[in-house]
């Protein structure tokens, strides 16, 4: 794990943006296929799902931690913060291989809420430090 302490707001900001961008990808794939069921993409939204949910996951429990805490060191860090912490605690409720349906869009529509519920405060995609 990187030390997200040492991460400059720029470096903070695309990691972020990398996160927002799969989960976006992966709410688009889920729609193509409930729209139009295609088999072939079934492994790849389990394989995404899980990979999104096990990396967020891993990094709250890292933030979580007391020596780990960023939120004092600048807005974009404190804000990387609360959007990881929430997206990890209130997002990604579907099992990762259960049905790709409603559910598990949800599920991943809840995690790009949390992922860009700070975006205007700090315009991740245009943040230059």
């Amino acid at each position: 794990m990187v030390d997200l302490k040492v991460l400059s707001k720029r470096d903070l900001s695309n990691r972020m943006c990398n996160y927002i961008e799969r989960v976006e990808n992966l709410k688009n794939i889920i729609i193509d296929l409930l729209n139009n069921y295609d088999p072939k993409n079934i492994d790849k939204i389990r394989d995404e799902y899980r990979n999104l949910k096990n990396e967020i996951k891993e990094e709250a429990n890292y933030l979580g931690k007391e020596k780990n805490k960023i939120v004092d060191i600048s807005e974009v860090h404190n804000c990387y913060y609360w959007s990881i912490m929430e997206a990890s605690a209130y997002g990604f409720n579907s099992r990762i291989n259960s049905t790709i349906d409603q559910r598990l869009y949800f599920s991943v529509e809840e995690v790009y809420y949390k992922l860009t519920k700070y975006y205007d405060a700090i315009e991740w995609k245009n943040h230059t430090m």
